[in-house]
């Protein structure tokens, strides 16, 4: 026999915000169209919580930590936000078909852990030391978001790691992923425009039907990944580090054709027993 419980959430509005955040535990909270402008909060827990039409704008969030918590219809641009856990969240509203708006966010070293982000916007937003993992992030726009540190004008390294989680259609221009973990990922119909992934990991990825434009792909890890219909279009990739049994479809793309793919298939196989 099937049981459903309707989980109950106290309704908390803009003139209850300072009494509720005075608590460093919040449960089955609903915060409905808050303002959390200038708020600053540090080692806050919040778990079970609906933040419906809110905007977090200039908000400064620290060590704060949300469990199975929901963001409808909410915008976090130019809001400040460190070293924050998100795991079990949804930002994405499937009735409207709208995901949450990060554009011009600071999001550094924050971790989504089994999240809902699809059709978010990361415009121009920082994303240094940004984790995700087994999250949704379908058709999320990361034009000219910054996952890297410059230390000077000719020096930049980047610190991300995007893994086991659903990419497609994603977009991820403009923006400097060298020597990041992009592994175990499903990036079908994804693009990748101007972008630096130098030295990257994309092994086990599913590519099938995304683009490579005007990218750096010098020593790129594809190992395992499947590569159906990928395009690359105006990119350099010296040293592209790609599977034996990939080699037939990475050939197809430069329109050079195995014409023994059966015997092809035999070597791949003999390769694999050895």
């Amino acid at each position: 026999m099937n049981t459903q419980c309707t989980l109950v959430r106290k309704l908390v509005e803009q003139v209850d915000l300072a009494d509720t955040l005075a608590q460093a535990n919040l449960k089955n909270i609903h915060f409905k169209k808050i303002q959390w402008s200038e708020v600053e909060l540090n080692d806050v827990e919040f778990e079970n919580c609906l933040f419906e039409d809110n905007r977090f704008g200039a908000a400064k969030f620290d060590n704060l930590k949300f469990y199975n918590s929901q963001f409808d219809d909410c915008q976090f641009s130019h809001a400040q936000w460190q070293d924050c856990l998100l795991d079990g969240c949804i930002f994405y509203n499937a009735e409207k078909d709208r995901g949450c708006d990060f554009s011009y966010t600071t999001l550094r070293f924050v971790r989504f852990l089994e999240c809902n982000l699809s059709l978010a916007k990361f415009k121009a937003a920082d994303l240094f030391g940004l984790n995700i993992k087994n999250c949704k992030i379908v058709g999320c726009d990361f034009e000219k978001s910054s996952f890297s540190n410059r230390i000077s004008n000719k020096v930049m390294f980047a610190n991300a790691e995007i893994i086991d989680s659903n990419c497609r259609f994603s977009r991820f221009s403009y923006v400097h992923l060298a020597n990041c973990n992009l592994s175990n990922n499903d990036f079908t119909e994804a693009l990748f425009d101007h972008t630096n992934l130098d030295e990257a990991n994309m092994t086990d990825c599913v590519l099938n039907g995304m683009s490579f434009e005007h990218c750096s792909l010098k020593e790129l890890n594809l190992q395992g990944a499947s590569c159906t219909n990928l395009t690359l279009q105006s990119c350099n990739f010296p040293g592209l580090r790609i599977s034996f049994d990939q080699c037939a479809n990475i050939l197809k793309l430069f329109d050079i054709v195995v014409e023994n793919e059966k015997l092809f298939d035999i070597v791949v196989e003999n390769k694999k027993e050895k």
